[in-house]
């Protein structure tokens, strides 16, 4: 963080925050000094580390079905950061996965001492590292999620990363780790004064988002955003955050740092929280916006204090975003808080009592939020699933039933879900009820499996919890969707006729400027058709029309359905007239996305049969 000015911060908060009670629940323990916290490519977390003391700065990896921790690589670039008669560890703080390659920024540690004069800052010839403050990248021979990680470096393999070549590490598995030195920012900038003119002040990258190539790195020291060509190794500085007044004064100086201290990307735009610095005033710390294709800077959200990291929940510049503030009154020690912010809107907080919060990771398909805590060393997660917008699940099972039907039939469905991955998974199957909108609160089961295990379900509605007909959603935290086999049973006819019920990816799904077409019954006397949809996110609105066997068309009605709706009523009901054997239903989606099926069960009990709507192009 900002030196001078946010690092006292931190270490006022180390000192008075031990009188709060932490209201989150601890997940995972053991850390150094965490920084920041991401997700793995399939779900799990990494961790930076700061570190306890010179060069052992940690990235730590964080099994997400369990919470345990391993070391992915240690003895990373780290030092003491001395003011005063205090230190604070500053090393590896902000991450970035991009693909297979892991970005990592060091920050200034001991680069520079202190001054004679108060606040200032003179060189430090005897740095714990050649490579403080810095850009790195790291690749390992196996998934991060499979590594047994274990990796360590010298500083030797500091000064060889120095020189310009990688560094290749092998643990006991035999696994190999490459590190490589993306860019070597400068340790500080001059910055003289009249009563010392050697006076510097150090650099100390703290954050950086990927996009391809093309990296963004934020300097919470320097007040600027340095946009890096991954590529070539180089860099320049894409925006700088100019000095805010002080609303404190006199308490303070006129002029505050701004303190920028994460950076996320957004369609076009950088979001970037600002901590600001002493006395860092209650509401004047923010989250900016700056244009990636311009740099220029506004405010998208005011009203923060001591800001230091935020998590976009859509898209769209006006979506709504998650913002974690270190603390709600640093100079009264209060911890911080977890704030829901939409522009326009008042805040709501989500979660507070969090004691020196430093990062946050959010998975909106699960609703959980995992934040990395610096002084107590730990990671919390906190539920808010009910509270913000949830992402499309990762698969969806069309249709399950405990339920009767007609004619005598009785349908109940079992299931079997299964990993497919070398690594343990983990996620939930929610059940969401014919006829209604997709809640939060909506019942379903957990689910934890080893690599390659198997578990099955005689009655998979009954242990969500739910009861009838409806649709559900499978919901992956660890890895993807598991492979799940599901079968519907109609126990009170002859014969105990079934069928298997699709697993349908969220791909599948028919959306704006799609069609996708069923088929009716081959003899419409004997058997029945019902049509299911299952509308993903904001309301779907689709032309349904009904074709005879040569194409002519018969009826065409327009149907709307509300947000994350489910319905399945008889083909009939839908049209609003009888439909034929052997004639097609043409869904054609004008706004929205939805799974569309069609389901055939025989009058006599003998037969069924299920059908799911493929999306068409209508612009092919």
């Amino acid at each position: 963080m900002k030196i001078r000015n946010a690092a006292r911060a931190i270490l006022i908060a180390g000192l008075t925050f031990s009188s709060f009670a932490l209201l989150a629940q601890p997940f995972s323990t053991g850390f150094r000094a965490p920084i920041e916290v991401a997700f793995t490519n399939q779900g799990n977390l990494i961790v930076a580390e700061a570190g306890s003391g010179p060069n052992t700065g940690r990235i730590s990896l964080v099994d997400r079905t369990s919470g345990t921790r391993r070391t992915l690589i240690d003895g990373l670039p780290s030092g003491l950061f001395r003011e005063g008669t205090s230190s604070q560890p500053s090393g590896p703080s902000g991450l970035a996965l991009q693909g297979s390659t892991l970005y990592v920024t060091i920050g200034g540690g001991d680069s520079v001492l202190p001054g004679g004069p108060p606040g200032t800052q003179l060189p430090n010839p005897n740095l714990a590292s050649p490579i403080l403050s810095s850009l790195l990248s790291i690749r390992t021979s196996l998934t991060l999620d499979l590594t047994r990680g274990e990796f360590t470096m010298t500083v030797g393999h500091h000064t060889t990363l120095k020189n310009g070549d990688a560094v290749t590490l092998t643990n006991s598995a035999n696994e190999q780790l490459t590190v490589a030195l993306v860019v070597d920012f400068p340790d500080f900038i001059a910055e003289p004064r009249p009563d010392l003119p050697t006076n510097v002040r150090l650099a100390n990258p703290f954050g950086v988002a990927a996009n391809g190539q093309t990296l963004y790195v934020v300097d919470a020291s320097l007040n600027r955003i340095f946009e890096v060509d991954a590529t070539h190794g180089t860099f320049t500085t894409f925006s700088i955050f100019g000095s805010i007044v002080n609303p404190l004064a006199p308490m303070g100086p006129p002029m505050i740092d701004a303190v920028p201290t994460s950076v996320r990307i957004r369609g076009n735009e950088l979001l970037v929280t600002t901590l600001t610095g002493f006395p860092f005033p209650q509401g004047s710390a923010e989250v900016r916006s700056i244009n990636r294709s311009t740099g220029v800077q506004s405010s998208l959200i005011t009203g923060l204090t001591s800001a230091i990291d935020v998590h976009p929940l859509g898209a769209a510049p006006t979506s709504s975003l998650l913002a974690l503030e270190f603390s709600a009154n640093l100079l009264a020690g209060q911890p911080g808080r977890l704030k829901l912010v939409s522009p326009g809107s008042a805040a709501v907080v989500l979660a507070d009592g969090l004691i020196t919060a430093t990062g946050l990771a959010v998975d909106q398909r699960s609703g959980e939020v995992f934040v990395t805590h610096l002084g107590p060393g730990i990671i919390t997660r906190v539920n808010v699933g009910a509270l913000i917008p949830r992402a499309n699940p990762s698969s969806v099972i069309p249709v399950i039933a405990s339920a009767p039907g007609a004619f005598g039939s009785r349908f109940t469905t079992s299931a079997q879900i299964s990993n497919p991955y070398p690594f343990p998974i983990s996620g939930r199957i929610v059940f969401h009820s014919q006829a209604s909108t997709a809640e939060p609160s909506d019942p379903g089961v957990d689910y934890v499996l080893g690599p390659f295990a198997t578990q099955s379900f005689s009655d998979l509605v009954g242990a969500t919890g739910g009861s009838g007909l409806g649709t559900a959603d499978v919901i992956a935290a660890v890895g993807n969707a598991p492979v799940v086999v599901t079968r519907i049973v109609d126990i009170g006819s002859p014969g105990m006729p079934e069928v298997q019920i699709p697993q349908v990816s969220i791909s599948s799904a028919l959306t704006a400027g799609t069609s996708g077409t069923l088929v009716t019954p081959r003899d419409a006397s004997t058997s029945r058709l019902n049509v299911g949809i299952r509308v993903l996110g904001e309301p779907v609105t689709m032309t349904i029309t009904l074709h005879d066997g040569n194409g002519a068309e018969l009826e065409t009605v327009t149907r709307t359905f509300g947000a994350n709706y489910f319905v399945q009523q008889p083909a009939a009901e839908l049209l609003g007239s009888a439909v034929g054997s052997n004639q097609s239903i043409v869904f054609s989606i004008e706004a929205g996305s939805a799974i569309v099926y069609g389901a055939t069960t025989g009058n006599n009990g003998q037969g069924m049969a299920l059908q799911i709507a493929s999306p068409v192009n209508l612009q092919d």
